[in-house]
């Protein structure tokens, strides 16, 4: 057993054995670092709702910035569309779209100023939001070569002034643009490449443990991964993202009568890992979000509140990721080695997390089965570890059965049946939260027992920053 007194380490052995001092130094315990970054940048109400809560936060003396992953398109107008030319796609087009008109994007850019000007960092979400897992080195070099062009000779290309008149230009320039996050997470080869040659600090497109410390590769590129979770209260998997959690939570599609759940789940899975990490190796937390407010806004009202509650407490930091490069590059090999180990002084715990019951490896399935006349049957099968009292109940089409199991033939009675149906399976807990869900699709009916899709809708809450994640600022 290891036992520590100021910065003394003693080994304690069994009984028989003698005690041995090591006289080993350790080195001050890390701060707990937050580091919380939005994709995009298309949506002004949305830029001016993030650097209005930071402000007011700063007013109340707590430090909370963040990091804006931009993409390019955005700082170009849709009538000048044709200057982007994604590899391997043709000209013209992004998953995206692009910024509307020049006022619209003399607007943005002025949004971008005033939170450059704030502390807040600006990083690369490159353009059109494309996958590049099959993209060689030349062609990562022309996506990036791109987004230096839109975003730096933005006032020629769009023929715009800054909106104010004491600003000429930007506030930041090339190599204030460290940082990047790759559109759905895609990369290949000859990314890294590019990033070398870009002089980039740091990448954001990997998923690791909630724990993981960063490391610093070859070519002196540090990587901060998104964090896979599981969601308070369920045995639901995702990633710390705002759109996993709304394809976990609701499938992606809009559900607000149960908005007040799902921000909860989310500011309760994120104080409960902070709490984790905290008290335990201190590895930083990353979060990522949009500039989308699906569920009515739950999840933008769940990391506000999750700031407001641990970014003034003592010992942590919530700045932007070249910040916490800084301070990484600051540290002997040792000291970074040591941390990685959790060797350092321990904390007096902190418990601020709800002590949520989530059951363990909760699933639940469509399956298709027969009856004893051999009528097809949709069934919803499920099993929950530490849960009892389970409910399943099924839906189709988004609308709620409320019954286990459905007779195909009698469903399709009286009723005009499409050729596919969306069929979701709920679990639910003896409060009534959805525990877990699997959503497929059955195709081949009108008399047949059909098919169902091998792999289930919430599967996607596992992948990270999809096309669609960018739709909804345009709302």
């Amino acid at each position: 057993m290891l036992r520590c007194l100021l910065k003394l380490c003693f080994v304690i052995l069994p009984a028989g054995f003698s005690s041995v001092a090591i006289a080993q130094a350790l080195p001050q315990r890390p701060p707990q670092y937050v580091l919380i970054s939005f994709d995009g940048s298309y949506n002004l109400n949305v830029w001016e709702k993030i650097r209005s809560f930071s402000t007011r936060q700063k007013n109340q003396g707590i430090d909370s910035r963040f990091t804006f992953f931009a993409s390019g398109v955005y700082f170009i107008s849709t009538d000048n569309k044709t200057l982007y030319q994604a590899p391997q796609q043709k000209v013209g087009r992004s998953n995206i779209g692009f910024g509307d008109s020049s006022e619209d994007v003399a607007l943005r850019v002025d949004q971008v100023n005033h939170a450059f000007a704030e502390g807040h960092e600006i990083g690369s979400h490159a353009n059109g939001h494309f996958d590049g897992s099959s993209w060689s080195f030349q062609e990562w070099m022309s996506e990036f070569d791109q987004f230096e062009k839109f975003i730096f000779e933005v006032f020629s290309l769009n023929q715009i002034s800054p909106r104010r008149a004491q600003v000429v230009g930007w506030h930041m320039n090339r190599n204030d643009i460290k940082g990047f996050r790759a559109p759905l997470l895609e990369t290949s080869q000859g990314l890294w490449q590019t990033l070398r040659d870009k002089r980039y600090s740091y990448d954001c497109s990997k998923v690791e443990s909630s724990t993981y410390w960063p490391q610093k590769s070859g070519i002196g590129l540090w990587n901060f991964p998104l964090a896979e979770l599981r969601i308070a209260g369920t045995g639901k998997r995702t990633l710390s993202m705002d759109y996993n959690f709304y394809v976990s939570q609701s499938g992606g599609s809009p559900d607000t009568a149960n908005r007040e759940v799902y921000s909860q789940q989310m500011y309760e899975t994120y104080l409960s890992w902070f709490q984790q990490n905290y008290n335990g190796n201190r590895a930083p937390l990353n979060i990522g979000h949009h500039f989308s407010s699906w569920n009515d806004g739950a999840y933008f009202d769940a990391l506000t509140q999750f700031v407001e509650k641990v970014c003034g407490l003592d010992e942590v930091k919530c700045v932007t990721y070249s910040e916490y490069v800084k301070w990484l590059e600051s540290l002997s090999p040792e000291v970074l080695s040591s941390y990685r180990k959790g060797l350092f002084e321990r904390p007096v715990p902190l418990r601020i997390a709800q002590q949520v019951e989530s059951p363990i490896n909760a699933s639940v399935i469509v399956a298709l089965k027969k009856d004893d006349q051999g009528n097809p049957l949709l069934v919803a099968q499920a099993s929950a570890e530490r849960l009892t009292d389970l409910r399943v109940a099924l839906s189709v089409n988004g609308n709620r059965l409320h019954q286990s199991s459905i007779n195909l033939a009698a469903f399709e009675q009286g009723r005009t049946t499409p050729k596919n149906l969306e069929v979701t399976a709920h679990l639910y807990n003896q409060k009534g939260t959805e525990v877990a869900r699997s959503t497929q699709t059955l195709t081949g009916l009108r008399g047949k027992i059909g098919e169902l899709s091998e792999q289930a809708f919430e599967k996607r809450a596992l992948l990270g920053d999809l096309s669609e994640a960018h739709f909804d600022e345009r709302l």
